[in-house]
């Protein structure tokens, strides 16, 4: 298993603690057996380690960090699905967006095909949080 250094920092969006993990030497699978790192070197962060931020930060148990995360993300869901956006102030905006139809290529035979259209969910950062992601500080 490699040596990996951690590092700790406040996300100014909520104030939730982040981890950074590097690994500093060797390569092999992430104990949870998914890929461990991004292109950029970072870790991706799953929902369970979201949860546990969630509940660290409030200081609540995790099964409560769990029912207000689900409960949000639910929230996010059901907006989108009835039509409506969702605005996070300085955090940033879920919303619809429609696809228009467009020309494809079946990729098994080559031959071209109308792609129909469909709605597709978009996210657009806020102020805060791009200047949080750009190392800012202000946000």
């Amino acid at each position: 298993m490699p040596n990996t250094e951690h590092r700790t920092e406040t996300s100014y969006a909520f104030r939730i603690p982040v981890v950074h993990c590097r690994a500093t030497q060797g390569t092999g699978s992430h104990r949870l057996g998914r890929k461990p790192f991004d292109a950029k070197g970072g870790v991706s962060v799953r929902k369970q380690e979201l949860v546990r931020a969630v509940a660290q930060q409030a200081q609540m148990s995790e099964s409560q960090a769990t029912t207000a995360v689900n409960a949000v993300l639910t929230a996010i869901q059901d907006a989108l699905a009835g039509g409506d956006e969702v605005n996070i102030s300085g955090f940033g905006a879920f919303r619809v967006v429609e696809r228009a139809s467009r020309e494809g290529r079946n990729p098994r035979t080559g031959t071209a095909m109308t792609i129909g259209p469909r709605k597709s969910p978009a996210f657009r950062a806020g102020t805060q949080l791009k200047r949080a992601v750009e190392g800012d500080g202000r946000g």
